[in-house]
């Protein structure tokens, strides 16, 4: 994630906490892992709370972000819906502007 080399194949970085009662209480590290890469990268925060199916769920983000996070993912959040971001050219649709395709090779990864 700190590197800037691009690998063949697309991978996505997924950060979650488990515990058996499924609360949601913080304190696993994800947060100040996030801000660690913001230290070295330049890194678009996303909030989770949107639709997976939200045409602008990606306004905002440019071929110059290393990274995108998604933060605070929705429960049954659809992770299909990236699949093509991750593995293929990264379509981002902005508000009152033309569609940008960001190609894999130098695409932010999620």
């Amino acid at each position: 994630m700190v590197f800037t080399f691009t690998i063949s194949k697309g991978l996505a970085y997924v950060l979650t906490e488990f515990n058996k009662t499924n609360d949601s209480n913080g304190g696993s590290g994800k947060g100040i892992t996030g801000k660690f890469l913001k230290a070295y990268r330049n890194i678009k925060d996303i909030s989770g709370k949107k639709d997976a199916s939200d045409q602008f769920l990606f306004n905002g983000v440019t071929k110059y972000h290393n990274l995108v996070i998604l933060s605070d993912l929705q429960e049954g959040f659809d992770v299909e819906y990236l699949y093509n971001h991750i593995t293929d050219t990264f379509e981002v649709r902005n508000l009152f502007e033309n569609t940008i395709s960001i190609p894999f090779e130098i695409s932010p990864k999620l």
